[in-house]
Parts: C-alpha cells; structure tokens; sequence
C-alpha cells in the first residue's frame, strides 16, 4: 500500500502566538508579554526591554536576543510573571519594570540586583563578544 503525504510548514510570527492583539501601525500587545512595535520578520522593539530579535517556539514561548542581555526564553507562564531564562547566565532573571530607566533586573545565580534602561546604546562589538 503506498500513501503521499503532504506536509505545509509556516514560519511562526511573534504575532501569531496566543493572545497578541493588533493595535494598529504594527502596535501590538499581550497580557504575558507587554506592549512591542513590529518592526521585521523577526525584530521588534518592545516597550520594557529594547530591541529583540525574536524567534517564536509554539504559541506561548519564543526564544529573543537583546543587544544588552544576549538570548533569553521567554514563556507566557514565566514571563508573564516577570521571570526569563537567560542563556548567557545559565540562569533564571527577574524583571522588576519601572518607568523609564529605573526598571532593574534580579539575577538569581549571583543574588544581585542590576539596573536596567532598554534604551541604553550599546556597541555591536560590546552586544557580541
């Protein structure tokens, strides 16, 4: 007996995961992940954290590279939380988000307090290496 499959594969946008709204002029929002502009396939500034280059999972997590924080996982469990896994630090961080230039970070692993202002310019040099 011999069958044909026939298999249709689509690249996951950041704004086909579940609960994003359409704000308009490529605006969206989320109850677990904020408020971010679409701005390509793959980056988006979001309000808290800066520019991310986004890479969706399934329909409630995605993995983003911040220039300032390098990869991070994000879920709707977890983020929506305040809580990321970062890759860079093996580890798990918490957001505590604030108005402009006084939201800070928890790093569990080192038990510390950082500042944090996602508009802050970083070299592409420092973002890499």
């Amino acid at each position: 007996m011999n069958y044909e499959l026939t298999a249709n594969f689509e690249t996951l946008m950041v704004t086909s995961i579940s609960g994003i709204n359409d704000l308009g002029s490529n605006w969206y929002s989320s109850d677990w992940l904020g408020y971010f502009h679409f701005t390509t396939e793959n980056w988006c500034y979001h309000l808290e954290i800066g520019w991310l280059y986004i890479v969706p999972i399934d329909d409630d997590s995605l993995w983003t590279w911040s220039p300032q924080l390098g990869w991070l996982w994000l879920s709707s469990v977890a983020f929506g939380d305040g809580l990321a896994w970062s890759r860079e630090d093996g580890d798990w961080l918490y957001f505590s988000f604030a108005p402009l230039g006084s939201s800070r970070i928890y790093h569990y692993q080192n038990q510390v307090w950082t500042s944090f202002d996602p508009n802050e310019a970083v070299s592409l040099e420092e973002s890499l290496f």
